[in-house]
């Protein structure tokens, strides 16, 4: 199945955290490799939830050097709590993340 799209929706309670993987969407030189993206990473819940998720999320992550874990692109779609309570950098800390794409609403 590591040849197919995945997108999984992790329990979060009330907010959104959902991690894509495109199965050859990157291309360094000559390597192909699968794309890994996260989009919004929030919760009002316990945030236990989101520790849970983003160690789940770890396991999907290929190893890179330094023994972190490659994430391609973090979308933020907005700042409400729900979608951005879980972007603790201790949380992140295993996590080296390439690309991050953000609301220009973010920063009026």
């Amino acid at each position: 199945m590591a040849d197919k799209l995945l997108v999984r929706a992790y329990n979060v309670e009330v907010g959104d955290c959902l991690y894509c993987r495109i199965p050859n969407g990157r291309k360094v030189g000559s390597a192909i490799d699968d794309f890994h993206i996260l989009i919004d990473c929030g919760s009002v819940g316990p945030s236990a939830l989101l520790k849970t998720a983003l160690a789940n999320l770890e396991t999907m992550l290929p190893a890179v050097d330094g023994g972190k874990r490659r994430l391609d692109l973090l979308v933020v779609t907005h700042e409400h709590k729900d979608h951005i309570q879980g972007f603790d950098p201790e949380l992140f800390e295993n996590i080296s993340i390439e690309n991050i794409w953000m609301s220009p609403a973010m920063n009026p």
